[in-house]
């Protein structure tokens, strides 16, 4: 008889399968108890704060180099934190104005903030290029007269 199907091991296979299932159910049920006591815990400690209970944490926002939002591009840590505050004035804009009932379809109509309107962007330089032919048109026109007179 080949081992596949002796009996006794098939009986083996199918009391340890059992037990490990029964182990999984268990584990998954102590689990769910733990995660059940976490919201009860932080749904009271924001309650004690006098605040809101927060859903699920969330991971920050994740500016990566080269990228541009609200209207700065992203190129070291001053640019990153400048666009860090935008993000954050925009969402205390946002706590403020959801008091009314019709908030929420307000909400999606408005755009993001830009940067000039919170006062974080700087005015654009022109170009060196331009500003300096400029400045060569303007002596060249310059340099004809100086030299009849």
């Amino acid at each position: 008889m080949s081992k596949k199907n002796n009996k006794s091991i098939k009986a083996r296979a199918h009391a340890h399968a059992l037990e490990r299932e029964r182990k999984d159910r268990e584990r998954l049920a102590q689990q769910a108890a733990k995660n059940d006591r976490k919201a009860e815990r932080r749904v009271a400690r924001a309650v004690a704060e006098g605040g809101v209970a927060k859903k699920h944490k969330k991971k920050g926002y994740r500016l990566k180099k080269g990228v541009q939002i609200k209207g700065v591009k992203i190129t070291d840590s001053d640019s990153k934190k400048k666009v860090l505050r935008l993000l954050k004035a925009e969402q205390a804009a946002r706590m403020m104005e959801a008091d009314g009932p019709g908030a929420a379809k307000d909400r999606k109509k408005k755009k993001g903030v830009k940067a000039k309107a919170v006062g974080l962007a700087k005015p654009r330089k022109k170009a060196a290029g331009a500003a300096a032919a400029a400045a060569a048109a303007a002596a060249a026109a310059d340099a004809p007269a100086a030299m009849e007179g």
